[in-house]
């Protein structure tokens, strides 16, 4: 009894002597999100964490504003903006990693995507089936719905930026389940699990629709219950600011975020079952980079992200050797190629061409390098135009090769 006093004694002489750095630590958390998540970062972080330092700190939750964490100790990001802040702030790092409810214990601690048409469309079994297609998304700027079918359509060779018919936005998960079954459209991207959200409301009839390039595993090898056609990649992170007088505040809150479990009130609250140690999110950033979201400056090296307030042209990006059409082309391209867009949608119709990133254009056609490109006689003007397809900001040299002279301009 005397040494479990002593013990007791010792215990709380050291909560006692913690003191952090300041009174109030600041979650950022997104807007739509804030009241689910507030049971989680300031009622269970102020009662399980706060009494731990002397004078007891507290918690308060922030909205988030843009993927903007500054001025923030710690944030609740999505998978994309994860990797976009960890690129911009190297300070930034992971502290846990959310795990969705998939009821019960259960839970869905990484995403992917479904490319899925009709069950009965002969035409399309493959990705590479979808060229000269209409395809629904969502929003160009989303990780899940979007960058991540578009990056394995490309590693299928189906370079939907430019082989694609139409590629209509704003295309909802509903949307695109009842357009797919009409004939509308004759593809679509939407998140995992929301094939299956629709089906538990009595909205959508899976049998109805076809799954292509379907996986039964996530890219960490355990089975994966919902329909999928991409790899995986790890859900939402909490991250801590990095500020080294306040690591051990993070590392109890890191703590006592593992200790929630699927009945607590804020794990009900959040429609989450639990908290994991931290995923790894090297491959969201890689993906980010091979898509253009995330570019590198090339002589600063800082990396950027393109914003959540880009325009869908901004977002937009094609594979190597293939290069944007200007703003003004992009977006007449469907109305001279006849393709209605619906209402309220964006639409594009092969905003992306395969070309060099330089052309020269002579008499006869695009001219290669040291190939005849205009025959003209003497005294005639020769016009020769040049385009820069990657619309870079360089200065372009060209050497004008004639029988018996060579002319620099």
């Amino acid at each position: 009894m005397f040494l479990q006093f002593i013990c007791a004694v010792f215990i709380l002489d050291v909560s006692a002597d913690r003191r952090a750095p300041k009174s109030v630590y600041r979650v950022a958390v997104y807007d739509r999100e804030r009241d689910d998540y507030i049971p989680t970062f300031e009622t269970y972080l102020n009662e399980v964490v706060g009494p731990k330092f002397n004078p007891p700190i507290s918690f308060q939750t922030g909205d988030l504003l843009e993927g903007s964490v500054q001025g923030f100790d710690f944030a609740l990001l999505d998978t994309r903006t994860t990797a976009c802040v960890m690129a911009e702030s190297s300070s930034w790092t992971p502290i846990a990693t959310l795990c969705e409810s998939g009821g019960g214990d259960a839970c869905d601690s990484e995403l992917g995507a479904v490319i899925f048409t009709r069950a009965n469309n002969t035409e399309v079994n493959k990705l590479k089936d979808l060229k000269n297609k209409k395809i629904g998304v969502y929003k160009t700027q989303y990780f899940q719905s979007f960058m991540v079918p578009n990056l394995e359509l490309i590693k299928n060779r189906m370079i939907m930026m430019a082989d694609a018919a139409q590629i209509q936005t704003r295309v909802g998960s509903t949307s695109a389940y009842r357009e797919v079954i009409s004939g509308d459209l004759d593809a679509a991207f939407v998140s995992t699990g929301k094939l299956e959200s629709l089906e538990r409301l009595g909205i959508a009839d899976l049998s109805l629709i076809k799954v292509l390039s379907p996986k039964d595993v996530s890219s960490s090898g355990t089975n994966f219950t919902e329909r999928l056609s991409t790899p995986t990649y790890p859900q939402k992170a909490f991250l801590f600011s990095g500020r080294r007088e306040d690591e051990l505040v993070a590392v109890e809150v890191s703590d006592a975020l593992m200790a929630i479990n699927y009945s607590h009130p804020a794990a009900i609250s959040g429609e989450y079952s639990k908290w994991l140690i931290p995923s790894s999110y090297n491959h969201v950033h890689q993906l980010l980079e091979d898509v253009g979201y995330i570019t590198t400056n090339s002589t600063t090296k800082a990396r950027t992200c393109k914003g959540w307030d880009s325009s869908t042209y901004e977002t937009l990006s094609c594979p190597e050797g293939y290069f944007l059409h200007s703003n003004e082309t992009v977006w007449k391209q469907c109305r001279e190629k006849n393709i209605t867009c619906p209402d309220g949608r964006e639409c594009l119709c092969k905003p992306c061409k395969k070309a060099k990133k330089h052309e020269v254009q002579g008499d006869s056609g695009i001219c290669s390098k040291m190939n005849v490109c205009y025959n003209t006689t003497q005294l005639e003007p020769v016009k020769v135009s040049v385009t820069d397809n990657a619309r870079t900001t360089d200065t372009l040299r060209y050497d004008f090769h004639a029988t018996s002279s060579v002319e620099n301009f």
